[in-house]
């Protein structure tokens, strides 16, 4: 958010934080500009936000002896009262309904793994004014292949010797489970493809659940001492013989783009936010003066909390 305050766009503004936790975006809006912050989670976490509040000058999280309110409620199930939606007016906590800027770190493993998105989509439509920032307000999956044998063998492959026994038994069940790690851009074997791309502003819940055809080419990689452990079946890179690589599985990261498109409104019934493609440019421009970011989880960017 220290982009907005800088090009001078939050001064004033309010800011909700979905899923707050200890409160740390919600105040970071605060240090930019923001004029209120009001942070929402169901967790007990709450209360140490109070207290991250108090000893940061932000107030006791009420809202009445600070910028900042902190509110522990699913945001689902939050009332009218507590959080007035978009065109309310005269409601008690600050008068006119909305917010300017919604913000939540919502991302999972795989972008939607146990992610909240579907909370911020609700605090989206029900909150954020026409014209507002969603931050993030786009994002995009990638998948790639895992083509080196090394790495499969200290993930999967270790089990013919563990301390001396031979637990080979495990290792088809190990190699069905996720593995949450990061992944050395020395152990992709292909190009990297788009399985989706959301404009978190236009995007609805029933479009997270999707499928998508993907076609992975050789990168043309040499990998030393290639055995061949179990493998997806049947799972090849590339067209010719003598390029091939075993494919021992699939990366799947993700970017998220904060890019400070202003909100159109809720999107209708028949409009999409969800496409197999990243080349089109997504509608809206940020405002005058903002440097987009973008948050990489892909094999070739610097390691991240999702790994």
């Amino acid at each position: 958010m220290d982009n907005l305050g800088a090009c001078g766009w939050l001064q004033g503004k309010a800011v909700l934080d979905v899923g707050c936790g200890t409160g740390v975006l919600a105040m970071f809006g605060l240090m930019a500009g923001a004029g209120k912050a009001i942070g929402v989670d169901s967790s007990r976490t709450v209360h140490d936000a109070t207290a991250v509040s108090m000893a940061n000058g932000f107030g006791d999280g009420t809202g009445s002896a600070g910028p900042l309110r902190l509110i522990r409620s699913r945001l689902e199930d939050l009332p009218e009262s507590e959080l007035p939606p978009c065109g309310m007016t005269g409601a008690s906590h600050g008068g006119a309904g909305g917010v300017d800027v919604l913000v939540s770190e919502w991302m999972g493993y795989a972008l939607l793994f146990e992610s909240m998105l579907t909370s911020v989509l609700v605090a989206r439509d029900r909150f954020l004014r026409p014209g507002g920032v969603l931050m993030p307000d786009s994002a995009t999956i990638f998948v790639e292949a895992v083509c080196d044998p090394c790495y499969h063998r200290r993930h999967v492959g270790f089990w013919g010797d563990v301390y001396g026994l031979d637990m080979g038994a495990l290792e088809g069940r190990s190699a069905e489970r996720p593995h949450v790690g990061v992944v050395p851009q020395a152990a992709i074997g292909s190009d990297r493809a788009i399985a989706r791309r959301f404009d978190l502003l236009a995007v609805r819940d029933e479009e997270l659940d999707f499928e998508s055809d993907l076609v992975l080419r050789n990168a043309k990689r040499t990998f030393m001492n290639r055995p061949s452990p179990t493998a997806l079946p049947g799972a090849v890179v590339g067209t010719s013989a003598h390029m091939m690589d075993i494919v021992y599985g699939l990366a799947i990261s993700f970017d998220t783009g904060f890019d400070a498109r202003p909100f159109p409104g809720p999107p209708s019934p028949s409009a999409s936010g969800s496409s197999g493609t990243g080349a089109a440019d997504l509608p809206g421009k940020p405002p005058s003066g903002y440097s987009p970011v973008n948050l990489s989880t892909r094999p070739d960017e610097s390691p991240t909390h999702w790994a």
